[in-house]
């Protein structure tokens, strides 16, 4: 069995724990109201753990399964991060050709037609591996490591591709342009970096980036608060989830520093949430760009409600891989963190009926993955106010509002 087929029978049996879970739960909750359980609920507690047992044990023998095919899926991003890197080149050719002239505009359309044909292919690659949350979680655990060992591989490619003489030529070229870009970084600061110009050449040189993108990306990281101490380690971090995700340096800084801010991160967390960024497109269907634009709407919230950026961002990959778009998995994110963070009168009410907890020192005690999917569950199972009160649907008809489309539990 494949990992995304395991994953798939990992993801239907948490539905079944969660429901032996419950009647667990319920059949306790009557013990402790009445004292005692008669000799037939007796019968079904232990019919509930023997059925528990057994579907964990089959879960871990999935698990152990997923992670086996882990191991083989990681071995194979080499030849990735050497297409992730010839893209970034591409890019950086199309932007330094003449469109002037006729051999400028027939090169531009070979290297737009390359870099489609490379961005399907890497695509359709991370999406091959969105199996379901528990894959989330199991790369999660090493996406760091692994993130570091993809900058190393783009970084091998680079140099393949491009020699530092090349690059030196190619990408600084425009001399008035790094110029400018640098003296509009400076002007951020108290005292003049002298060599701030130098170490963002070798940056160019390293990664290949594109000389106005990476002055702007640098620009921005500093407007977000990274002293320029430590900036360009910060954009080395940006420039790999760049090339990863397939985008330019300026948005993979936007989303980076999104976190950042809202969590009250340290430059040095740079490769933990370029890691998540990376890890959710792997395994959602969207892309470190979506991410990056979207972030900024969820993660200051998140903050407040004490949901990691992790579990926001590993959200985010469950929630698209239903098919869900990225901004309209960012509006029902928003708003079940906002119902749950300070419900109305209405709504608490509501999630006191159904047993849903509320409030960020619960959330986090019950965990908002969790919590997520109990409403998941109760809107599945026909709820309409809660569906309507979290906004849990895509179509903008009134009369649809109550089919969700949201990821079901299962």
């Amino acid at each position: 069995m494949d990992s995304a087929k395991a994953a798939k029978e990992v993801a239907k049996l948490d539905t079944e724990l969660r429901k032996l879970g419950r009647t667990r739960n319920e059949l306790l909750k009557t013990e402790r109201q009445r004292g005692q359980l008669s000799k037939q609920e007796e019968q079904s507690l232990l019919r509930v753990q023997r059925q528990t047992d057994l579907l964990r044990q089959k879960k871990n023998q999935l698990n152990q399964a997923i992670r086996t095919e882990n191991k083989v899926i990681l071995a194979a991003e080499g030849s990735m991060e050497k297409l992730r890197a010839e893209t970034a080149q591409l890019r950086l050719e199309a932007n330094k050709l003449n469109l002037k002239t006729v051999e400028g505009k027939q090169r531009f359309k070979e290297v737009e037609r390359q870099i489609k044909q490379n961005t399907r292919t890497i695509r359709d690659y991370d999406r091959n591996l969105s199996g379901s949350s528990t894959l989330v979680g199991e790369y999660a655990r090493g996406a760091v490591q692994a993130f570091k060992s993809i900058g190393a591989g783009i970084l091998i490619a680079v140099g393949a591709i491009r020699t530092m003489s090349n690059a030196l030529r190619g990408a600084v070229a425009d001399f008035a342009k790094m110029e400018t870009g640098q003296f509009n970084v400076q002007t951020l600061l108290e005292d003049f970096n002298t060599t701030l110009e130098k170490d963002t050449i070798q940056l160019i040189r390293d990664f290949g980036t594109e000389v106005e993108d990476t002055n702007k990306a640098l620009f921005d990281a500093v407007s977000a608060g990274i002293p320029a101490a430590k900036s360009i380690d910060f954009l080395r971090e940006a420039s790999i989830l760049a090339i990863g995700g397939v985008t330019d340096l300026r948005t993979a800084v936007d989303g980076l520093t999104s976190i950042l801010n809202a969590y009250h991160l340290q430059q040095e967390e740079a490769a933990q949430v370029a890691a998540a960024f990376f890890s959710a497109q792997k395994f959602g269907k969207t892309t470190v760009q979506e991410l990056a634009e979207a972030i900024g709407q969820t993660a200051p919230i998140a903050q407040q409600l004490n949901v990691t950026y992790q579990e926001t961002l590993s959200l985010y990959a469950e929630i698209t891989k239903q098919g869900i778009k990225t901004q309209e998995a960012t509006t029902s994110i928003r708003n079940v963190m906002a119902s749950l963070l300070k419900p109305t009168a209405e709504t608490a009410k509501v999630f006191d009926e159904l047993g849903i907890v509320y409030g960020s020192t619960r959330v986090q005690q019950v965990g908002f993955l969790n919590v997520f999917r109990q409403i998941i569950d109760a809107v599945e199972r026909g709820d309409a106010e809660l569906a309507n009160i979290c906004l849990l649907y895509t179509s903008p008809s009134p009369r649809d509002r109550t089919r969700s489309r949201m990821p079901s539990s299962a």
